[in-house]
């Protein structure tokens, strides 16, 4: 398929899921209503929201730093730009590529191998889906669901129940997690055997098939090591704990602008549901399903008035979203880049060269 038609599909799927969701989002809205619930909010609640989601994104950069260093080391500051950067990326330019654009950017900032590289991002993943399944799960055991509430989910017909919504996120991210651990530890343990099958499977469709995807696993490994170092492995799994603590706060303190009362346990339950909702192919920035998500979290397990839940929702996009884009504007032009330069680095990894072409990034 050629290059520019699978963009087009990839962008038409993205954005027609973000439509619908954004239709479930405003449909039936008073938004007089919302409107007084903005200007209701106590919006001195938003700096301590705004620095606890910024020091999350510190704190990936600090943990991108222990998955690097069988590479190299690299200067904290570097990677908290290109962290920064990445979430620009996700955050206006269609295709949801700022996992690979942040890559790319410092595998050529760097001198280092995009793969190895990208394989610790794909590594970070792991580490974060690992704690919002299981989040999910205590949340699921533990959380008092009001009796008999439900919800209407896109393409199903009639409403179910909260806990069930929750329990199929929960067990389709748990299975994809389970999954792709397994393929993992092979890979990294065993990656003789994964090769092998890899080289006989894809070899009777097509021997060059079979040898590229050999040679990106080989180059892949490298930046799996960290599995192979206990040590390394459990510092870097340690910060992924302040990294969805700073998440979970932001929205714990929006509470209290809004006067929800869910508590620390209603902001965790809040953080799982929209990070598992917003795995889903959508348009830049979440629009739509991450409002959506939210909004319905907080009516039907806390009961918040539904003009209050809708405004929290805007409130919350402002502080994780746009916030966050602003400030990685900073980190562009600290690293001497423009949009046109993230844009191509996306072409860079879509022809899967190991190495960006010349002019991609400033030296500067």
């Amino acid at each position: 398929m050629r290059p520019i038609v699978k963009r087009a599909l990839n962008l038409g799927l993205a954005v027609g899921v973000s439509g619908v969701f954004l239709y479930f989002f405003v449909r039936g809205t008073d938004w007089a209503e919302v409107w007084q619930a903005l200007c209701a909010a106590r919006y001195g609640w938003l700096v301590p929201a705004m620095v606890c989601i910024w020091a999350s994104m510190v704190s990936r950069a600090l943990r991108w730093r222990v998955l690097l260093l069988e590479l190299k080391p690299i200067r904290r500051g570097r990677l908290y730009n290109m962290t920064m950067i990445g979430l620009v990326a996700t955050g206006i330019v269609p295709g949801r590529i700022g996992e690979f654009v942040k890559p790319a950017l410092l595998a050529r900032k760097e001198g280092i191998s995009f793969f190895g590289t990208m394989a610790t991002v794909v590594v970070e993943r792991i580490f974060d889906l690992v704690l919002v399944v299981a989040l999910t799960a205590v949340m699921l055991l533990v959380f008092p669901f009001p009796a008999g509430t439900t919800i209407e989910l896109p393409g199903r017909s009639g409403p179910v129940s909260v806990a069930a919504a929750l329990q199929m996120l929960g067990l389709a991210a748990g299975a994809f997690c389970a999954a792709m651990l397994v393929f993992v530890a092979l890979l990294t343990f065993r990656p003789g055997a994964i090769l092998g099958w890899v080289q006989r499977i894809l070899g009777r469709m097509s021997a060059r098939l079979a040898g590229l995807v050999r040679r990106l696993l080989e180059r892949f490994l490298v930046g799996l090591s960290v599995f192979r170092q206990p040590r390394r492995a459990l510092a870097a799994a340690a910060w992924t704990f302040p990294v969805w603590t700073g998440i979970m706060l932001s929205s714990f303190f929006l509470f209290e602008s809004f006067a929800v009362s869910a508590g620390i346990a209603g902001a965790c339950l809040l953080t799982a549901a929209v990070a598992l909702a917003v795995a889903l192919p959508q348009a830049p920035g979440f629009l739509g399903v991450f409002h959506w998500a939210t909004s319905i979290v907080l009516v039907t397990c806390f009961g918040v008035d539904e003009a209050v839940a809708k405004a929290y929702a805007i409130v919350l996009w402002v502080v994780q979203m746009a916030f966050l884009i602003a400030v990685g504007f900073v980190s562009l032009a600290l690293e001497g880049l423009s949009l046109s330069e993230v844009r191509a680095a996306r072409k860079e990894t879509e022809g899967g060269a190991e190495t960006a072409p010349a002019g991609i990034v400033r030296t500067g």
